[in-house]
């Protein structure tokens, strides 16, 4: 279990709150340190922003333990009305779906000679169950000030992003002691702006001015204006533009070919309004109406070398594209409101700061019956063109059971950097495929796979499907649950989130099947008794493709024990960073 800081705040001013915010799903358990300075007030903890309902427990000095339940309050009192310094510490357990529950033990310093103030609570949030993304601490309506107060937070399953260095020397090697992964430092690659050359020829209700283009007109969709720049996803283009307006409601991004009115010509398209999206070929990829985009604010769409594009504000990402791009792409402008702008930049090498890149053991534990052994992070098994398309992606189980796209056109992508730096297979949901016919050896009876992989669920999919006879596996939409089809179907309550990087383990053994996802048993039961054999990845045989990214695949004949199937997934969980 690796531990880092979820956050920390020092009061350096007279306050009665503060908040740490933005704490991410992946904290587990919580170390709160709070060092009030003498506040007379109480000083009450909140999670969530909310400041009820908590069941609390409590005890003064060793003595009885008192019970408030749906206490109005919040989670802990650090100390009453006491007068003094407080020391707290404090442990959460903070699991999506579940109440939060928590210990918090507190001493005063009391004067002098006499023994210190002892405080111990037990709580629990009965209204947050959700991820944990802010704690509150106040002095909940008392005249006392909380100023040189610390809070701090510590989280526990932190990813090595929090604990890695970064003013160091490229080309250095970083060893994780506690749980022995390996990265190597990779230098910065840095860029210099040039302004955007809008086209005047092509601009509809737009007025040209260097590199701002102004809406003109009434308020509608019937404005735009593109760039006489293009590039391609070999130059790495980054759009660097401000807007202004009011509202600000216009789009801004990559565009190809002639230039409509809509912004549904937009094929990457960042959306200000009165919040923050993402639009792409006119369709709504991502809002977020608490955000209040403004004139102050910086916006970026990327584009990389293997057509992954992101969306940044103020130089943090909030939005990767599902979407891979190729071709000729234009800087493109489609305002609604009359009198918005947008001021834009753009180079030709996307920024990146220096990062560290995973070194992995692609060679998973040794257990009988592998068949297929599909690995994205190892590219000599992978063929591809200039383009990073997939002609072939090779089995590493010695059994050669490789498999294969000779058409250009369905070819899946390979993108590098994507899965906790590690690159993937992207197949695009239109046309996407890697197929092998019938596996070297025969149909397997019985079958226990694992895969990692990342869908993009806005319709039912199917991830996996046999070649021949039908063992298949599918899900999507927030409708069909993770599901595993033999000649009958295995349902579970299960639903796989539109983006979300799982790792399963499917053992397809007729009444005895199981569905396991992130370690978890999801279903057991009947899931019919067909033969698997051969496989397409990325769309099934006889039903629609998959918008998936598939990071590694792993199938052996029969089934396993639990010992052979905790190493398996522990060393799935390690690689991918899950």
């Amino acid at each position: 279990m690796a531990w880092g800081k979820g956050g920390s705040k020092t009061l350096d001013a007279t306050a009665t709150q503060f908040d740490i915010t933005g704490l991410s799903s992946e904290s587990t358990n919580l170390i709160v340190h709070s060092f009030p300075s003498g506040a007379s007030a109480p000083r009450t903890f909140e999670v969530n922003g909310t400041s009820g309902t908590y069941d609390v427990g409590n005890c003064d000095g060793g003595g009885a333990i008192g019970h408030s339940p749906n206490y109005a309050g919040s989670l802990c009192d650090q100390g009453g009305s006491w007068g003094d310094d407080a020391f707290i510490v404090g442990y959460m357990m903070s699991i999506e779906g579940k109440e939060k529950i928590m210990i918090y033990d507190t001493v005063g310093s009391n004067s002098n000679g006499t023994a210190p103030r002892r405080r111990a609570w037990a709580s629990r949030s009965n209204s947050n169950t959700g991820a944990l993304t802010s704690v509150t601490v106040e002095t909940s309506g008392g005249s006392g000030s909380i100023a040189g107060s610390n809070f701090s937070i510590l989280g526990s399953d932190k990813t090595p992003t929090l604990g890695r260095p970064i003013n160091i020397q490229d080309n250095s090697i970083l060893v994780e002691k506690d749980i022995g992964n390996r990265y190597w430092r990779t230098p910065a690659v840095s860029y210099t702006d040039e302004d955007i050359t809008w086209d005047s020829t092509t601009a509809v209700n737009v007025s040209i001015s260097g590199n701002t283009a102004t809406a003109t007109g009434s308020t509608g969709w019937d404005k735009a204006s593109q760039s006489t720049q293009t590039w391609t996803p070999s130059d790495e283009p980054t759009l660097e533009f401000t807007v202004t307006g009011s509202p600000l409601n216009q789009m801004m991004g990559f565009g190809k070919g002639t230039l409509g009115t809509s912004y549904t010509t937009l094929d990457y398209a960042l959306y200000t309004e009165s919040g923050l999206g993402v639009y792409e070929s006119g369709v709504q990829k991502f809002a977020d109406s608490s955000v209040t985009p403004s004139s102050s604010d910086t916006f970026k769409v990327t584009m990389d070398s293997n057509g992954l594009v992101k969306y940044w504000r103020n130089g943090s990402v909030f939005y990767t594209s599902l979407q891979t791009a190729s071709g000729t792409y234009y800087a493109q402008f489609t305002p609604k409101t009359s009198a918005s702008t947008t001021t834009m930049t753009y180079s030709s090498t996307t920024p990146a700061p220096a990062t560290w890149t995973k070194q992995v053991s692609s060679t998973p534990p040794t257990v009988a019956g592998l068949t297929l052994h599909l690995d994205s992070s190892d590219a000599s098994t992978i063929t591809k063109d200039g383009s990073n398309l997939v002609s072939a992606w090779n089995d590493k189980s010695g059994q050669a059971n490789h498999i294969t796209q000779a058409t250009g056109s369905k070819q899946p992508l390979w993108v590098d950097r994507v899965q906790d730096t590690l690159p993937i297979i992207r197949f695009d949901g239109t046309d996407d495929f890697l197929k092998i016919a019938s596996w070297s050896g025969g149909a397997l009876a019985t079958s226990t796979s694992y895969m990692v992989f990342k869908p993009d669920v806005a319709g039912t999919q199917t991830w996996f499907d046999s070649a021949i006879n039908r063992t298949s596996w599918h899900g999507g939409g927030g409708s069909v649950p993770f599901q595993l089809y033999s000649g009958a179907v295995l349902a579970s309550s299960v639903y796989v989130a539109d983006g979300e990087t799982i790792y399963c383990q499917i053992v397809s053994n007729g009444a005895s099947s199981i569905i396991r996802r992130d370690g978890i048993t999801i279903a057991t039961g009947n899931a019919g008794s067909q033969s698997f054999n051969g496989i397409y990845l990325g769309s099934g045989q006889n039903t629609g493709y998959s918008e998936v990214d598939v990071a590694e695949l792993l199938v052996y004949e029969g089934t396993h024990s639990t010992s052979d199937r905790d190493v398996i997934e522990a060393y799935l969980k390690k690689k991918w960073g899950l």
